[in-house]
């Protein structure tokens, strides 16, 4: 299932990754966080970030509700 998931944006810190997150799913699109931990396990290095992914077919409108934040 998560292979067709495509990553439509990346997120530093998980607190706004999880608010993009409740967007989407708002508009009728299923939402996958990956990496979610990952600034926490890398000590609040910046270097991780948080993906928002969504079925490649659900990608332009998960952009768009995004931009729309």
């Amino acid at each position: 299932m998560a292979d067709d998931f495509v990553t439509v944006e990346h997120f530093e810190n998980a607190g706004e990754a999880r608010s993009a997150k409740a967007f989407v799913e708002m508009a009728g699109v299923v939402v996958l966080l990956a990496d979610e931990h990952l600034p926490l396990a890398t000590m609040g290095n910046l270097s991780g970030t948080v993906k928002l992914r969504v079925p490649s077919k659900d990608a332009e409108r998960a952009k768009a509700v995004i931009k729309q934040m």
